[in-house]
């Protein structure tokens, strides 16, 4: 006779939340905020945790991005687009919203302002004279978007199009302010900051002279039937005044950008919100531009070099257009790192021997010199002190014997 185990019925004293509720009184004013996540407006706490044990805390049935994706696997596949904001990418969600209720729209966790500042407070510019009135009011996805976008800086549509929505580009006073040029299709930000500036019309900090003196006639042809053709095409027109750096250029070796005369890969020929008449932060032209792959590599890193990759401070390290140096760096490797990791910095122990005289030994021919770099990589690694391997044998030898006639 097979035996059975029988067991007491159980009674809940509750229905879900409910039943939550007698324990959770702190979460029960979540319920009742302006805006609620869905399963809190149906009151089902079960949709997002377990009731009795979870490998996961605060008892969520899965971790992170998966819990969200149960739900929201239509807004994840939009991150496919090119561009993906951080958070987004990284599925943490729960930095913008509350997965319970908020009195802020979207469930976020504070005002719109407030949360996109607390990442990108090197943007707020409340002391500049004029602000764009979506800025100023904390607009930000007006312009951009929250989670993912085909164009840069996750702008919703691509410049000229999307300040075409409020500024009509065939208005009288845009005319007269730009003549003779057409501006329909033409983007403004090379010229206006979006955001704010000490100069009436948003124009951006730093202009060209010619800008500046007013002067078109510098560069462009302005009696021609095209009074946007340029008189000279490329780096001709640049170095016609920039004539000492063109001779500078010619030295070491130089970025491709330089070698190819493409000077508007990097600077806006008109004005900019930034030194040198550069187009942008040093990460988007160079990460997010054209060293994708730098990104793509140190992501997956447990060690990053956090200055010069993970807030895209290039030119710590590199020089912008030319350099007698191997990888467009600013000064020798050794100079380069002492520059910042100098005897002084905590921590910060030269043991092993290295600069002029110290040939690599796998180097029969002794013209490699040992340098950081020879142990350490610039941009991140797997391991601490961003080794190349790991510091407890493997990396040693590589150029060290292991025992007397053994080589590595």
């Amino acid at each position: 006779m097979a035996s059975s185990t029988a067991f007491g019925k159980v009674e809940l004293t509750g229905q879900d939340a409910e039943l939550c509720f007698k324990c959770h009184k702190d979460i029960e004013d979540k319920f009742k905020m302006s805006y609620l996540h869905t399963p809190v407006k149906e009151k089902k706490c079960s949709g997002c945790h377990n009731s009795h044990t979870s490998r996961f805390p605060k008892l969520i049935i899965k971790k992170d991005k998966e819990l969200c994706l149960t739900c929201h696997e239509e807004q994840f596949k939009k991150y496919a687009q090119e561009n993906i904001h951080t958070p987004a990418k990284m599925g943490e969600c729960l930095v913008c919203h509350d997965p319970h209720g908020s009195n802020n729209k979207g469930v976020l966790v504070r005002t719109e302002k407030e949360i996109c500042i607390s990442c990108h407070g090197d943007i707020l510019s409340e002391k500049l004279t004029f602000q764009h009135p979506l800025f100023k009011e904390g607009k930000c996805s007006e312009c951009h978007s929250p989670h993912a976008s085909k164009e840069k800086n996750l702008l919703v549509r691509d410049t000229s199009h999307l300040c075409a929505n409020c500024h009509k580009t065939d208005t009288p006073k845009i005319k007269n302010a730009h003549a003779p040029f057409d501006m329909k299709g033409v983007p403004c930000t090379p010229c206006h900051s979006p955001h704010a500036a000490d100069n009436k019309y948003l124009i951006n900090e730093y202009a060209h002279s010619a800008v500046r003196m007013k002067k078109c006639d510098v560069c462009h042809t302005v009696t021609d039937k095209d009074p946007v053709k340029t008189k000279l095409s490329g780096s001709a027109l640049c170095y016609s005044c920039h004539t000492k750096n063109q001779e500078e250029f010619k030295t070491g070796r130089a970025h491709p950008l330089v070698e190819k005369g493409n000077c508007a890969g990097c600077h806006t020929p008109h004005a900019s919100g930034l030194k040198g008449l550069v187009k942008g932060r040093e990460r988007i032209i160079c990460l997010d531009g054209c060293h994708k792959e730098i990104v793509d590599k140190t992501e997956a890193y447990t060690f990053r070099h956090k200055d010069n990759v993970e807030k895209g401070r290039c030119t710590i390290c590199h020089a912008s257009h030319n350099s007698s140096e191997p990888r467009l760096l600013a000064k020798n490797p050794e100079a380069v790192c002492r520059s910042c990791h100098g005897a002084t910095t905590p921590g910060m122990k030269f043991g092993h021997p290295s600069g002029p005289g110290v040939f690599d030994l796998r180097d029969k021919d002794k013209k490699t010199i040992i340098t950081c770099v020879t142990c350490h990589d610039s941009h991140g690694t797997f391991y601490a002190f961003h080794l190349r391997l790991s510091g407890a044998s493997d990396l040693c030898i590589q150029c060290h014997e292991t025992g007397e006639g053994e080589e590595k």
